[in-house]
């Protein structure tokens, strides 16, 4: 299997939400998978931020300036990846109440207009064909199901925007809920990874 994975924890090696991503692929290989992974941690190394000029130049608006090229470029090779791979691993953690800007700026380099959808007379028309998406959210409290998750639907809708619309969460919340609360979230999380071990192929 291509599995393609997004970091975008800013609590690097102590992130709740990264430890249960490796957890998830160590499954896989203790399970005897012989899986391709591509991996970017958009924290450590960031991606560029949407801004007027780079939001053109991506939907095509021509230009010659170096920076929008390689942008361009960049987007180019993220968007190959996605379109490869078989699996995309998402790490979401909730701050403030969404996910991260760094994994924002990893959707905005991908969510491309006649790269990964186009328009039709009624509703958007997804490209990126045959790739199911595992997303991984750690959450201090308990939010899943409730008006505070805004992770949930924003993941959900920018995926079915790009045609990936066999998506699966796991969440590991009341991490910051004393004294069990966290023992608890890691726990629940990875019986739900090794559940997904099942159904993911």
């Amino acid at each position: 299997m291509k599995i393609l994975v997004i970091k975008s924890s800013i609590n690097g090696h102590q992130s709740q939400t990264n430890t249960l991503i490796e957890y998830y692929l160590n499954q896989r290989k203790l399970q005897g998978y012989k899986d391709s992974v591509i991996e970017h941690d958009v924290e450590s190394v960031p991606l560029p931020v949407l801004t007027h000029q780079r939001f053109h130049a991506l939907r095509g608006a021509q230009t010659d300036d170096a920076e929008l090229l390689s942008t361009i470029q960049l987007s180019d090779q993220l968007i190959a990846e996605l379109k490869r791979t078989d699996i995309l691993v998402l790490g979401a953690p909730m701050y403030n109440l969404n996910v991260p800007t760094q994994l924002k700026n990893w959707f905005d380099m991908v969510v491309r207009a006649k790269h990964t959808f186009f328009y039709t007379d009624s509703y958007p028309q997804g490209l990126v064909n045959n790739v199911k998406a595992l997303i991984v959210s750690a959450r201090g409290g308990i939010h899943q199901g409730q008006p505070t998750d805004a992770i949930t639907p924003y993941l959900t809708a920018a995926l079915g925007l790009m045609g990936i619309n066999d998506v699966h969460f796991v969440y590991a919340e009341g991490l910051d809920m004393k004294p069990e609360g966290y023992l608890a979230g890691v726990a629940k999380a990875q019986q739900q990874l090794k559940d997904y071990l099942h159904i993911d192929i």
